[in-house]
C-alpha cells in the first residue's frame, strides 16, 4: 500500500468519525460503490458519491454513537483490509461492540469501491486473505 493510500484512508477514518459519512465526500470517487454487510438483513450495494452517502446515512442513524479501533491493516496494493473493533451505542441505549472488517479499493487519490462485513472471518475470506 503507498503511503497516500495510507493517508487517505486514515483521513477517511477521522472525516467519518468527527462528521459521519457526510464528511467523507472529499475522500470518495464520484463512481464510488459501497456495500453494506452481507450479514445484515436487507443488505444493499449503494452507487454513486451520492447514493453511498444517503445509504450509509441511513444505517448510522440507527446508532446514537459509533466508534472505529484499528486492529489490522492488510495491504494488497490498491486494496486494503481493515480489521476493527466497532463500539455502537443504539438510541435505545444498548450497546454493541463487535469486530468487523472493510475491504477498500483506491484509485488515483480516491476511494472507488468499498465493503463492509460484520464478521472479520467473513471480510478475510472475500479479501482473499488467510488468518
Amino acid at each position: 500500500m503507498s503511503q497516500d493510500n495510507l493517508e487517505i484512508l486514515l483521513k477517511f477514518g477521522d472525516a467519518l468519525s468527527e462528521g459521519g459519512i457526510e464528511a467523507t465526500r472529499e475522500f470518495l470517487a464520484p463512481d464510488v460503490e459501497f456495500s453494506e454487510p452481507p450479514e445484515q438483513p436487507g443488505a444493499t450495494t449503494f452507487y454513486g458519491r451520492d447514493e453511498v452517502v444517503e445509504g450509509y446515512g441511513r444505517w448510522s442513524k440507527s446508532w446514537a454513537s459509533q466508534r472505529s479501533e484499528v486492529e489490522c491493516v492488510v495491504d494488497m496494493d490498491d486494496t486494503v483490509l481493515v480489521l476493527t473493533r466497532e463500539t455502537l451505542l443504539g438510541r435505545d441505549g444498548i450497546q454493541l461492540t463487535q469486530p468487523c472488517g472493510t475491504i477498500f479499493e483506491l484509485r488515483k487519490g480516491k476511494i472507488v469501491r468499498f465493503a463492509s462485513y460484520w464478521d472479520q472471518s467473513a471480510a478475510l475470506e472475500a479479501a482473499g486473505v488467510s488468518e
